[in-house]
């Protein structure tokens, strides 16, 4: 599955960006609640979406101005 060859390769470019506790979700999930159940799965066939999908969440710190 193109997953397992896709996600290192966006975690570390994600990490390399400066995002901090990269992790890889299914469809309508997060841990953080303004985010889950965001996707549209009625728009295309069953299952397709979690097909196509490949959903990583992270925080990108904000820098304060002693930085």
């Amino acid at each position: 599955m193109l997953v397992e060859l896709y996600e290192p390769v966006l975690c570390g470019n994600l990490a390399a960006a400066g995002f901090t506790g990269v992790a890889q979700w299914g469809l309508q999930q997060s841990d953080d609640p303004t985010l889950r159940d965001l996707e549209n799965e009625g728009r295309l066939p069953d299952g397709f979406l979690q097909l196509e999908s490949l959903i990583l969440e992270g925080v990108k710190p904000i820098c304060s101005s002693a930085d």
